[in-house]
């Protein structure tokens, strides 16, 4: 499934929103994800013999930003490093040293993770059936 991009600092650096996400675009996202196992199901049907992972990012992110102390973050919303424009709406700036403890931040820059974020979502994702089913990736690669 597709992560909250609402909370993603880009979207919350450059889209009017009085929450501590842009709702309009998490409402999208929802939307999409709502449709996704249905699609996946009708997929396997016309796919004989195959089988699906569906795994949630979009849960992941929000078990992350509901605790994000358990989680061993202080900032959720915004990036690590400093952008050309310093306004969080673009990649990072050159020559310019990021922030000195990464593993604080969901977000390296305005657009992706940081490294300590994706090793919470893959072990999550290789091990925890309330975000993956009917398998976990780990149970996958058993098969």
């Amino acid at each position: 499934m597709v992560s909250p991009l609402g909370c993603q600092p880009f979207n919350l650096n450059t889209k009017m929103h009085n929450t501590s996400c842009v709702e309009d675009v998490n409402q999208r996202i929802a939307f999409y994800n709502g449709l996704l196992p249905n699609l996946l199901t009708k997929l396997e049907t016309s796919l004989k013999g195959s089988t699906f992972v569906l795994c949630d990012l979009y849960k992941v992110f929000e078990d992350v930003y509901t605790q994000p102390a358990a989680y061993g973050f202080t900032n959720v919303n915004g990036s690590c490093c400093i952008d050309e424009a310093r306004n969080g709406t673009r990649g990072c700036a050159r020559k310019v040293a990021p922030c000195a403890d990464r593993t604080s931040h969901v977000f390296f820059d305005p657009f992706h993770p940081t490294e300590s974020f994706h090793f919470i979502w893959m072990r999550r994702f290789l091990k925890d059936h309330s975000v993956c089913s009917p398998f976990t990736l780990f149970e996958l690669m058993q098969l």
